[in-house]
């Protein structure tokens, strides 16, 4: 990651609002866009419900590539325990991510053969921990 550097532009130094800033990198060079506002982010979407060992992160991102662009798709080592395996899905707008949503919560959407979706795991919640499937669902681009 490069470091930044803040330029004053031109200021006519007579107590007026202060010049505008441009932001630059060490060799001097402008960025190609600007950063991206909070309320330009992507949406997530957690699948929590039938997720299984044999499912892959590039399974996962082509199922759901029905409901938009896939920009990023993370699905840690499976566990095995009720409630703690999940894949979070990151999409490239709020609307790809509703629908998507939309399509877990209805149990429509299925990865190799398996029905997956959102909200707490079947059967879970016994003595000692399982049930509930986590933070399932959607969250904004945070």
């Amino acid at each position: 990651r490069s470091s930044e550097i803040w330029l004053k532009s031109g200021g006519s130094g007579t107590g007026a609002a202060p010049p505008p800033r441009t932001r630059v990198d060490e060799r001097g060079a402008l960025p190609a866009a600007p950063p991206p506002t909070l309320g330009a982010m992507s949406a997530l979407v957690r699948i929590t419900t039938g997720i299984m060992a044999q499912h892959s992160r590039v399974g996962v991102s082509r199922a759901m590539a029905q409901f938009g662009e896939v920009i990023h798709c993370h699905k840690p080592p499976y566990s095995g325990i009720p409630g703690e395996d999940f894949v979070n899905v990151r999409f490239a707008t709020q609307d790809a991510a509703d629908r998507a949503y939309a399509a877990l919560k209805a149990g429509q959407v299925f990865i190799d053969g398996f029905q997956v979706g959102v909200g707490p795991t079947p059967g879970g919640g016994g003595k000692g921990g399982g049930g509930g499937g986590g933070k399932g669902g959607k969250g904004g681009g945070g």
